[in-house]
C-alpha cells in the first residue's frame, strides 16, 4: 500500500471515530465520569486505524502490531520512560519560581475546587498522589495510552520517517495528534477552557509536536511503543497535580499544556536527545 494511501485511511478512521465520540459528548451533555470513560475509549481509536490497515493489507494483525513496536525493550527505557513527565513537571516547577509566579500544594487547590475536605496534612497527601500517579501511570494509563501510540509512534512514525525524516516526522506526527485533539479543545474546552479557539490549538499542537518528539526517541531508541505509551500515560496522570501546582489562572501560561510545559520541555528534551544520539537515533538495543 502507498503511503499516501495509507496515511489517508489512518486519518479518516481515527480521527472519524474520535469525532463520532466527541459528538455524542456534547450532544448528551459533559460530566467528568462520562468524559473520563469515553475519552479513554477515545484513545483506541488509532490503534482501530492500525488494525483497518493491517486487515486491508492482509497481514495477521498481532505481527502488524508486533511491527510496529509491539515488542519487549529493556529495562532501563521504562525507567527512563517513567522519569520523563516529573523531570517537566520539576522544572516548570523551577520556571515558575524564576518567573515569580505563585506556587501552591495542589492538594490544597484540588480541595478546594471539588469542595473536599483534606484528610490529612496535605505534603503527606502530595507524595502519596504522587506514587499514585507512578502506579497508575504504569498500569491503566499506559494501556490506554498504547491504543494511541501504536499509531502516532508506531505506524506513522515507522512511515513517514522513511521519506520525511526523524524531524519533519516528529512535526507532522504532532500536527496531526494536536487535530485529532482539537474537537475537544473547541467544543468542549479540553485542557484549554479560556481558549476554546486556535489559540487553544495552536498551543497544542505545539505541546504535541514537543512530547511528541520525546515519545518519537523512545520508540527510536528503545524498538518499542511502550516506553513512549508509558510517559504518554504518566503524564497523564500528572496532569491534574500539574495543573494546579501554579496559582494563575490562565492555563496558556503554566502546565500540563502552556507556555512553562512547553520551556520545561523542550529543555529536557534537548538534553536527552543529545544524551541519547550518541549511539545513533535508531537503537532497539
Amino acid at each position: 500500500m502507498r503511503l499516501v494511501t495509507k496515511l489517508l485511511i489512518y486519518i479518516a478512521v481515527s480521527f472519524t471515530l474520535a469525532f463520532i465520540i466527541d459528538a455524542y459528548l456534547v450532544t448528551t451533555g459533559v460530566d467528568q465520569i462520562k468524559f473520563s470513560i469515553m475519552a479513554a475509549v477515545r484513545m483506541f481509536t488509532p490503534l482501530a486505524a492500525v488494525i483497518t490497515i493491517l486487515l486491508i493489507e492482509g497481514e495477521k494483525v498481532i505481527e502488524g502490531l508486533k511491527g510496529y513496536g509491539l515488542r519487549l525493550f529493556k529495562l532501563r527505557y521504562l525507567l527512563l520512560a517513567l522519569s520523563i513527565p516529573y523531570l517537566i513537571y520539576g522544572l516548570g516547577v523551577l520556571y515558575a519560581l524564576i518567573a515569580n509566579m505563585p506556587l501552591v500544594n495542589p492538594i490544597i487547590k484540588i480541595s478546594e475546587e471539588y469542595g473536599a475536605e483534606i484528610p490529612m496534612d496535605p505534603n503527606v497527601l502530595l507524595m502519596l498522589s504522587l506514587l499514585t500517579t507512578v502506579l497508575t501511570g504504569l498500569t491503566i494509563n499506559t494501556a490506554c495510552a498504547f491504543g494511541e501510540e501504536i499509531g502516532w509512534r508506531g505506524l506513522l512514525l515507522d512511515e513517514l520517517i522513511k521519506v520525511l525524516g526523524y524531524f519533519r516526522s516528529v512535526v507532522v506526527i504532532g500536527v496531526i495528534w494536536a487535530l485529532w485533539h482539537a474537537p475537544l479543545i473547541v467544543l468542549i474546552g479540553f485542557n484549554y477552557p479560556h481558549h476554546r479557539d486556535l489559540v487553544g490549538v495552536s498551543m497544542f499542537i505545539a505541546i504535541c509536536i514537543v512530547l511528541g518528539a520525546f515519545l518519537a526517541l523512545l520508540k527510536l531508541k528503545s524498538g518499542s511503543v511502550i516506553p513512549s505509551a508509558v510517559t504518554h500515560g504518566t503524564f497523564n496522570a500528572c496532569r491534574g497535580l500539574m495543573l494546579f501546582t501554579v496559582d494563575v489562572e490562565d492555563e496558556l501560561l503554566t502546565m500540563p499544556v502552556g507556555v512553562l510545559a512547553l520551556l520545561s520541555m523542550i529543555t529536557i528534551y534537548v538534553i536527552l536527545h543529545l544524551a541519547l544520539l550518541r549511539g545513533g537515533l535508531h537503537g532497539g538495543e
